[in-house]
């Protein structure tokens, strides 16, 4: 009688812990964090769908997808104001960079024109890089304002002597033609404001 309760306790005790590790291995496997190789994750439908669409920290989804969507987000935010604010400012201050790019142009030292040239070629490639978008909507106005930037900046590192032949052949007083460049690069960076940042 006695062996036979032993028994009874020894039975109802495996069969406790082997209960218990079930549960342990289920919990594992609901939440995709089992030790080894990789397992499926029963997981419900609806979790699933929120985790591929966002992702989760950590899971090569998130390290990738989004990202990019943040850094795309960030290169859109800086260009859009870059793009309103230099308008602004070839419109209110037209004759000074009338003045300014003639000076360029009659300067006798390029050091100063590969310098300039060599950070317009850098910020173009980084646009570039992190905003290659190319859909039919706004954001690929940044995506070809990276690959003029960099296309402008290759070339006057290639052809410097260009550009003071090319600043010579403007007019004396060509402050007018920077406030219509100017008006046109307001009313875009406005609209790249308004669709990148406001909107």
């Amino acid at each position: 009688m006695t062996e036979a309760v032993t028994r009874g306790a020894a039975a109802d005790y495996l069969h406790g812990r082997f209960r218990l590790l079930a549960q342990a291995a289920r919990v594992d496997l609901d939440y995709g964090s089992f030790p080894g190789a990789d397992v499926p994750t029963y997981q419900s439908e609806d979790v699933a769908a929120v985790q591929s669409e966002r992702g989760t920290a950590g899971s090569p989804h998130y390290t990738t997808d989004t990202q990019e969507a943040e850094m795309q987000e960030t290169v859109a935010f800086v260009m859009s104001w870059y793009v309103l604010v230099l308008g602004l400012s070839f419109l209110v201050q037209a004759r000074r960079w009338n003045t300014w790019i003639k000076q360029i142009g009659e300067s006798a030292h390029e050091l100063h024109l590969v310098l300039i040239y060599a950070l317009v070629l850098l910020a173009g490639l980084v646009v570039v890089a992190a905003h290659n978008v190319w859909v039919l909507d706004w954001p690929v106005v940044i995506t070809v304002f990276g690959w003029g930037m960099a296309i402008k900046g290759a070339l006057m590192l290639l052809f410097t002597p260009l550009v003071g032949r090319l600043t010579d052949s403007l007019p004396a007083n060509a402050a007018g033609l920077m406030r219509v460049v100017g008006a046109i690069w307001t009313v875009l960076g406005a609209i790249l404001v308004y669709g990148n940042v406001i909107a």
